[in-house]
């Protein structure tokens, strides 16, 4: 909410979506509910055009409602791989769209290949990634500055939906690491709301109690794209320890099925739970040349001149 009112935006409604649970079923409670409320709004504000990101299931939401109110539907981050149940999502949307922003030349080639054409398929490359090229270190978020002092370890694990027990045994290594490397600190960002969060949650209340874990609900895009760049080593299966560290050229370790058949680079190791700790030993502090696969900096920009052309205001 902060990052949307400190862009100059005041009007808006807020849909609650966010919750912390266990049960698959909810998920489909909660894109029932964002569906119905995005319905209303769409119907008494009539948009011209709606924009869409990834593969999310509130994504889902947004692009049902809008396509079932005849709205010209926008989709960007289309045509990646991922695994889990996002790919299935993320490709329904595509489907369901009308003007697609692709973030990689392999997402453009899959994406032409779903739809049947490359007329409305434009790569512009990720407007995340122009957060990462617009980072003003002079202004660095409070808890970087006072809490994360000398090298940190950034890690984020989100459920895995089909498999809950494999992300429990991921922080579990994880923890391990943790317990023998207290000369490191380690900033852990909470799971996303998928099903299986509420029992990651509580695991990480007990791993918070050792004096080298940190651990933060949630940050801004700024803060969030300053940790990544200040981390000596990324732990996880976030999308962005595959995407933005590429950029970075940072050394990420991916653990877990989640993220399985993204697009991959040198930095980035596959690891086995079983050989997290000695994959983090090997890659920890490495640095790597920058890929720009993802845009240059000003994707958002060229998107939007490419709406325009479309009679976008």
């Amino acid at each position: 909410m902060d990052d949307v009112t400190s862009d100059g935006f005041h009007d808006f409604v807020k849909l609650p979506t966010s919750t912390v649970y266990d049960e698959h079923y909810i998920q489909a409670v909660v894109t029932a509910e964002a569906l119905f409320g995005l319905a209303e709004i769409f119907h008494h504000t009539s948009p011209d055009y709606v924009i869409t990101i990834a593969d999310r299931f509130e994504t889902m939401s947004t692009a049902i409602a809008a396509s079932y109110s005849n709205i010209k539907l926008v989709h960007i981050q289309g045509g990646e791989v991922s695994g889990n149940i996002d790919d299935k999502v993320r490709n329904a949307i595509s489907m369901l769209a009308d003007i697609h922003f692709p973030c990689s030349s392999m997402a453009y080639d899959r994406l032409c290949e779903l739809v049947g054409n490359s007329e409305n398929v434009f790569n512009f490359g990720c407007p995340a990634m122009d957060t990462i090229f617009s980072l003003n270190e002079d202004f660095q978020c409070k808890f970087l500055k006072e809490k994360l002092i000398g090298e940190f370890c950034m890690v984020s694990i989100h459920p895995n939906t089909e498999n809950i027990l494999e992300s429990i045994k991921c922080y579990e290594k994880v923890g391990e690491i943790i317990k023998t490397q207290l000369h490191i600190q380690f900033l852990i960002i909470r799971p996303n709301i998928d099903a299986g969060n509420s029992i990651l949650r509580t695991y990480l209340d007990v791993l918070e109690q050792i004096p080298n874990t940190i651990l933060k609900n949630g940050l801004s895009p700024h803060d969030y794209g300053l940790a990544l760049k200040k981390a000596s080593i990324l732990v996880g299966n976030s999308s962005s320890f595959l995407r933005e560290s590429t950029l970075l050229g940072k050394p990420a370790l991916i653990v877990g099925g989640r993220q399985r058949g993204r697009d991959s680079f040198d930095n980035i190791k596959y690891v086995p739970d079983d050989f997290i700790h000695e994959s983090f030993q090997t890659n920890y502090g490495k640095s790597y040349e920058p890929q720009y696969v993802y845009g240059s900096g000003k994707s958002g920009i060229k998107i939007l001149q490419k709406l325009k052309e479309y009679g976008v205001k």
